[in-house]
């Protein structure tokens, strides 16, 4: 009965050890009151229970009393353990949910990439120790092609296959994350430009391999733009607003990377005063429509006009469409816009009669227009309400425009075209699809953009470049309008390839309604529609 109450006391003194340790690690984790008090009893009782030992191993007959304190111990000793335990196993459990909690607060679902949260903890980080640092930020170019025409899940799988491409070429000390849609951003700890230049060309050359998306395999590329602290500002926020605009920057002219400058932020101030001007210039009517003459190459008579819309100010100058249209296509008003001009074309297509010119008028349309039902609805009732022939506004469309939804893009124009309207493309040949276009869409007619035709009688390459197209064009059963010609050489040129119209200083410059009239019955020239 003593071996039995023994075994009793060093088991209890057993199971007190395996309850010391993980009270230890609870005690440091935690520095509550409750687990310092539970550990100092555990390591008193472990001295308790060892001298009881002693006491046992000393004597050679055990009472029932000293028996039954043998069990208590015991009994005590296998509680103390297992609590002790199963706490640690409960708090090691709350600290994994917490910790998970807190890796999905600070990083994107998709990808695994830190998310915006965690991006500009990293930019306070990066700003409290006062060093140089670059941020650069970059979406994916035509992702919402990608998105709307092959489905949601493949442009999915098209940011997650970049993010890991990336994350393998990407210096070790860089900071990279995804801060929202297909937008990513880098943080390098370096200002210089080379170093970001040369990783620039890096990730261009990862990302021109294809990505295979189930049974597509596509190619992709990037817009970056640069802010480097501290030159322009040493505030997180706009630290990334630069790197922003630097983006759209990037964007906008082509040439994939672009650094942030003054220059930018006096350009950003000029286009949010434009954008603050808009709505009141509309609703003051401060637009103006002009008419480019488009003249017959062969016969010198006269085909139509092109509506361009100018913004005259005060002081006698015109802000540029190139300046207040893009700005206008950031937000809905550029439908508005475009509907003061359609409605503007109507009221003068009966000044044109009246005057008994008989010619067809161009109209342009932005994306936004070609995205929305509203633009068939609108063209359908006015022509229809005012008796137009609809096959007199041919509506000029960029390859650009088009190709940020095709497949909506193509119903819109199958609509227009089969109540009469004639759909022409403009600036044929300045972007990669100009031949899948003349395939998929319903195309009357191409516009040969200026930077081939200007140049075609002092090079050879653009002289061919437009024969080719001329030809191609026919062959499509499209007409075919030169613009940009100023010289009567290149009338020459361009009547000797068989091109069916010319628009360009030559035959005279946009001018008012009364202007274009007048100048019209000045230079006899009749409507050869």
């Amino acid at each position: 009965m003593i071996l039995f109450a023994d075994l009793l006391v060093f088991l209890g003194i057993v199971f007190l050890g395996f309850g010391l340790r993980p009270a230890i690690q609870i005690c440091q984790k935690t520095h509550e009151l409750g687990w310092q008090i539970l550990l100092t009893l555990i390591i008193a009782f472990t001295l308790g229970y060892t001298l009881f030992l002693l006491y046992l191993l000393s004597i050679r007959s055990v009472s029932y009393i000293e028996l039954g304190m043998a069990a208590i111990l015991f009994g005590g000793s296998l509680f103390v353990a297992l609590v002790v335990n199963y706490s640690q196993k409960s708090i090691n459990q709350i600290d994994d949910i917490a910790q998970l909690e807190r890796y999905n607060a600070l990083h994107d679902s998709l990808t695994k990439l830190p998310n915006r949260q965690f991006c500009m903890r990293q930019l306070d980080k990066r700003i409290e120790r006062r060093t140089p640092f670059s941020v650069l930020l970059f979406d994916v170019n035509n992702f919402k092609y990608v998105n709307d025409a092959m489905g949601h899940q493949f442009g999915d799988m098209l940011l997650q296959q970049i993010s890991q491409r990336l994350s393998m070429v990407l210096p070790k000390q860089a900071f990279f994350s995804r801060i929202g849609g297909d937008e990513f951003v880098i943080i390098l700890r370096t200002g210089g430009r080379k170093p970001i230049e040369e990783l620039y060309y890096e990730i261009s050359e990862e990302l021109s391999h294809p990505f295979n998306l189930g049974e597509y395999s596509i190619i992709t590329s990037i817009s970056t733009g640069v802010s480097i602290y501290p030159e322009y500002s040493t505030e997180k926020d706009q630290i990334l607003k630069q790197a922003d605009v630097a983006m759209y920057e990037a964007k906008r002219s082509g040439c994939g990377l672009y650094f942030y400058s003054s220059h930018l932020a006096d350009q950003a101030k000029e286009q949010l005063a434009i954008s603050s001007q808009l709505t009141s210039a509309l609703h003051n009517q401060e637009f103006e429509l002009h008419y480019q003459p488009i003249v017959n190459t062969r016969y010198n008579s006269l085909y139509g006009y092109e509506a361009l819309i100018r913004w005259p100010q005060a002081d006698g100058t015109f802000i540029s469409p190139e300046k207040f249209i893009p700005i206008a296509e950031q937000s809905h008003i550029i439908r508005d816009i475009t509907d003061w001009v359609v409605n503007q074309v109507i009221l003068d297509l009966q000044i044109f009669n009246e005057s008994g010119i008989d010619a067809s008028i161009h109209l342009n349309l932005s994306a936004k227009d070609l995205n929305s039902r509203a633009l068939f609805n609108n063209l359908k009732q006015l022509v229809d309400s005012n008796q137009i022939n609809p096959s007199r506004l041919v509506l000029e469309v960029t390859e650009s425009n088009m190709l940020k939804d095709l497949n909506n893009t193509k119903q819109v124009l199958d609509a227009l075209r089969a109540i009469g309207f004639k759909i022409s493309l403009d600036d044929f040949g300045t972007g990669y699809s100009s031949l899948t276009l003349l395939r998929e869409l319903p195309i009357d007619q191409i516009k040969i953009d200026r930077s081939f035709v200007s140049g075609m009688h002092r090079s050879d390459s653009d002289h061919a470049i437009v024969r080719s197209s001329i030809s191609l064009a026919h062959g499509l059963n499209c007409t075919v309008i030169a613009e940009g010609v100023e010289e009567t050489e290149l009338m020459a040129l361009l009547d000797t390839a068989n091109c069916d119209y010319v628009q360009g200083f030559i035959n005279g410059r946009a001018q008012t309604i009364d202007n274009i009239v007048y100048w019209t019955k000045q230079h006899q020239l009749k409507s050869a529609i």
